[in-house]
């Protein structure tokens, strides 16, 4: 049997990979200088974070700014804007090298639009679901067995924005592609229309299907931008940018049909009013805390969540650099979830966090510079 020293020694010596991704090349709304995709480690037990020893840097451009693992490596996404040389963005696929730190291409596929931004797998592997920001639309590709990507199974162009924040919304920009936890329906929170569109998911076929009433209107302005689900409660929580805010909602099982509860600011009080957007948002595995990031205000806004999920804000804690774009909690094997690691896009550093009780955050004092990061994925 294993011993409690044995233990305790294994437990502190748990590391992991994490791979990130960044913004390249200079852009009306970032200062990119990123070298591509780049791998860290980081110690679970005590936060510690550093350039993976022994990994590779993918040079992946221009901008990787989005990418989710599988089972046997990565997929990432190119966001391009405007009149390119290379057309569409791309959705790459890669396998792991001689390690989880090194990655080989293998092949890529158009996304059907510009400035793809997000990319996501369910459980099963088979399909991949990209969100592209600019031209308004999602897109699915099967996955072979072999890891790399194979035909269009599904494609949708959304049409008009709301205007309500005129220089945001001035046509349609997904920004998200979402599986609920049953994996049974997909979202797409569209932040120029102010709208979350659903699909019922077809897995053998790659479809995204739509049905009627499961799109949910948001109020004007708002400008949805990622969603996240309670692991055990019928409870969706979208992300609204423009306006900082959390949007609580019922998610019904049968159905897929998300209704609004409630909204609750992102910033403390007083802070309403400042030049602040969201951008990511996460659920803490037991279902006690809620995470999203405030860009401007840069912080790390914190929620406890009650055994029924309805959240309530608890604090914001620093984040340590300007322009918190992407976080993550990372779990050990067992799967308890102890670190967040956040990215700062205009601090170039990606710094951890301690998770304590409730989920309060508290530095580790342990950071790594990396160049406008804009993603970060445990592997």
């Amino acid at each position: 049997l294993e011993s409690v020293g044995e233990k305790n020694l294994r437990m502190s010596s748990e590391k992991c990979i994490v791979w990130t991704g960044s913004y390249t090349e200079e852009l009306p709304f970032v200062a990119g200088h990123g070298e591509g995709l780049v791998p860290l480690e980081v110690n679970l037990s005590t936060g510690e974070v550093c350039l993976a020893p022994g990994g590779k840097i993918e040079p992946l451009k221009p901008n990787p700014t989005y990418l989710t693992r599988t089972d046997t490596g990565i997929v990432a996404v190119t966001e391009t804007y405007g009149d390119r040389p290379q057309g569409d963005g791309l959705i790459h696929a890669y396998r792991f090298g001689n390690s989880k730190a090194e990655l080989t291409a293998l092949n890529a596929v158009t996304s059907k639009g510009t400035a793809c931004c997000h990319v996501v797998l369910p459980a099963n592997g088979k399909h991949v679901i990209a969100a592209n920001y600019m031209s308004g639309s999602a897109v699915a590709y099967a996955r072979n067995a072999d890891g790399t990507l194979g035909t269009c199974t599904s494609f949708h162009q959304y049409k008009d924005g709301t205007m309500v924040n005129p220089a945001r919304q001035e046509g349609p920009h997904a920004h998200m592609c979402m599986f609920d936890t049953s994996e049974n329906f997909v979202y797409v929170p569209d932040l120029g229309g102010d709208v979350v569109r659903g699909y019922t998911f077809n897995h053998e076929t790659g479809a995204m299907l739509p049905s009627a009433g499961l799109e949910l209107v948001l109020p004007p302005g708002s400008g949805p931008r990622h969603i996240a689900f309670h692991p055990t409660q019928a409870i969706a929580y979208v992300l609204n940018e423009l306006l900082s805010t959390v949007s609580t909602c019922t998610c019904d099982a049968a159905s897929g049909k998300l209704t609004l509860l409630t909204t609750t600011s992102a910033l403390p009080d007083g802070a309403e009013g400042s030049e602040s957007t969201c951008a990511a948002i996460r659920v803490l595995s037991d279902g006690s805390a809620l995470y999203a990031s405030n860009r401007g205000h840069d912080s790390i806004a914190r929620f406890t969540l009650g055994a029924d999920g309805m959240p309530v804000f608890a604090e914001c804690t620093p984040a340590g650099g300007k322009t918190p774009r992407d976080f993550v909690v990372l779990s050990t094997e067992g799967g308890a979830q102890t670190i967040l690691l956040v990215g700062c896009q205009d601090s170039d550093i990606v710094s951890s966090f301690a998770i304590g009780d409730g989920g309060a955050l508290a530095p580790t004092g342990s950071s790594v510079v990396v160049k406008s990061p804009s993603v970060l994925c445990q592997v």
